[in-house]
């Protein structure tokens, strides 16, 4: 036996439960079975669940910071003028940065002393224009002109 639903005109099998998903808003009417279910669709559940799994919520959240390189980046920056477009900037450049109370320009380098990407204590780092950093890094490799190593066996 069949029931006509009274505001959608359509037939419906057993009796129908008004449910509202959490996501849209929009109220529809379901059979008891999905009333467990909070979204309409499978739109709504994705979208609503990947909102949810986003920054602190995320299981594997590590307080913003990555690798890339060997270099520790921070992450939601996106008001930082060093920050890219997505809002990561490199932490041995915020630290020079907030150190000497300005931005660092694009042409300067922060250096590492001891060689470690992930030391960036301040007394590790050296701010340098780019050419001095450049021949400095090569000093330490035993580069002398560029892309001739000294060092042959």
């Amino acid at each position: 036996m069949q029931i006509r639903d009274n505001k959608s005109g359509k037939y419906v099998r057993d009796k129908v439960y008004p449910r509202t998903c959490k996501h849209c808003g929009k109220v529809d009417l379901v059979q008891r079975y999905y009333l467990g279910r909070p979204y309409c669709s499978r739109k709504c559940s994705s979208l609503a669940i990947s909102k949810k799994m986003r920054g602190k919520n995320h299981p594997n959240w590590n307080g913003g910071k990555t690798m890339s390189h060997g270099y520790v980046v921070l992450s939601n920056y996106h008001d930082h003028p060093m920050a890219t477009k997505r809002g990561h900037v490199l932490e041995h450049r915020l630290i020079m940065s907030e150190h000497i109370g300005r931005p660092l320009d694009k042409n300067e380098d922060v250096h590492h002393i001891n060689g470690d990407k992930k030391d960036n204590r301040i007394e590790n780092l050296e701010l340098l224009p780019h050419h001095k950093h450049i021949s400095k890094d090569n000093a330490q490799k035993g580069v002398k002109y560029w892309g001739i190593n000294q060092h042959f066996s």
